[in-house]
Formats: structure tokens, C-alpha cells, sequence
């Protein structure tokens, strides 16, 4: 009778649980992976341009079948970036699953979005609950799991997954975000003074013992 019970309860909740799952963001839908990761965007930055326009960084086509990071810039109608787009799958328990994560030019994350899950289990990373702790995240927070992202309970390895590709999707960007020429800016001709641009004579007499060359005073 007890096992009854509990066999009755189980598949009640079941049933009330799963579709409740499966209607999370990126858990399900017929939208392919190139319509969620639009409307993402579009939802994100419509008031800001008339035209999505997305091109990508890396060279990889759109839909191809690569674990390799899927880079795109987001700019204005008048060509002024506004953010990068990191799509890339990451490995849980059950297998892969494709992510999103939007970086802004300063290097923070402005939105992060399970795009596909197919498997049942770890589902609870597509939630809000989940992917909302990922915004305002930058470059030198620590994105770690236990320490400023907390897990959902039944999917800590699906959580660190995206953890774990949230904070390498900023990585990619700053690496191909052009670096400042340190010399150039620490000592630039206007910083130097007027006497470092002089040609300073030799003296007369004086020689290198090596190189038997004056040697200048």
C-alpha cells in the first residue's frame, strides 16, 4: 500500500514537474540555435539598431559542427560595436549542451542563455535563477562556482560547465580585443625631454677598447 503511495506521488509530480522543465529558455522549443541566439540580441540592443547586424570574428560559419567557439560582433548601424557574442557547447554529466554568453566591450558579461539542452538531467542551469547571476560579471570577479555563482540543486556539473564557459567566453574576447603598445604610451615623443632628441657628439680621443668606435661623453 505504502509503495503504491509513493509510486502514485512520484509519477504525479512527474507530470507536473517535467513539462514545467521543459518549458524553460533554451530547454526546448522548435526555434533552431541561429533564431534563439537572434532574438537574444535583438531583445538586447532592438532600441539600438534598426538592422542586426552580426559578423563573425573567428571565421566559423554559422550551424557548424565544431566545439570551437562561435564568436560574432554586434555593432550599430553606423558600425560602432556594442558587444560580442560567445556561443560554444560545454560538457555536463549528460552530455554537451550549447550556451550563450554576450560580453560587452569592457569585458563584462551582459547576458548569459542556454541556447540548447537536450538532455533531461541538469536542466535547472536554463533558468533564470541560473543564468541571471552571470550578468554584471567581469573580466576580474572570480566567476567561480561556490563563490559568486551558486549552483541549482540536481545540476552542480551542468552549473560549473557554465560557469567554467561563461568565464572563458571573456578570456576569448580579451584576447582578441588589439592590445595598448606599452612603450608607445609610457613613453611617447611629447613625454620625452627636448634634450633625449639631440644627436650627442663623441668626444675626440675617446674609443670603445671592443669596437675601437668613440665613445660619446
Amino acid at each position: 500500500m505504502a509503495r503504491t503511495i509513493i509510486k502514485t506521488g512520484l509519477t504525479i509530480f512527474a507530470l507536473i514537474a517535467l513539462p514545467l522543465v521543459s518549458a524553460l529558455p533554451g530547454c526546448s522549443g522548435t526555434n533552431t540555435i541561429a533564431q534563439r541566439r537572434t532574438a537574444i540580441v535583438g531583445g538586447l540592443f532592438g532600441d539600438k539598431i534598426q538592422t542586426l547586424q552580426m559578423q563573425p570574428v573567428n571565421g566559423r560559419k554559422d550551424g557548424q559542427a565544431t566545439a570551437r567557439p562561435f564568436v560574432n560582433r554586434i555593432t550599430d548601424d553606423t558600425g560602432n560595436l556594442l558587444a560580442y557574442t560567445v556561443q560554444m557547447q560545454v560538457v555536463s554529466r549528460s552530455g554537451p549542451f550549447t550556451i550563450l554568453i554576450v560580453v560587452q566591450p569592457d569585458l563584462c558579461i551582459l547576458r548569459a542563455e542556454v541556447l540548447e539542452y537536450r538532455a533531461d538531467r541538469g536542466r535547472q542551469v536554463c533558468s533564470p535563477k541560473f543564468t541571471d547571476q552571470f550578468t554584471g560579471k567581469c573580466a576580474d570577479d572570480p566567476i567561480e562556482l561556490d563563490k559568486d555563482i551558486h549552483a541549482m540543486t540536481g545540476a552542480t556539473i551542468s552549473s560549473r560547465a557554465m560557469t567554467e564557459g561563461a568565464k572563458n567566453a571573456i578570456r576569448i574576447i580579451k584576447s582578441l580585443q588589439p592590445t595598448k603598445n606599452l612603450r608607445h604610451s609610457l613613453f611617447s615623443p611629447s613625454q620625452c625631454h627636448p634634450r633625449d632628441s639631440r644627436v650627442i657628439p663623441a668626444k675626440a680621443g675617446i674609443q670603445n677598447k671592443k669596437t675601437k668606435r668613440p665613445v660619446a661623453s
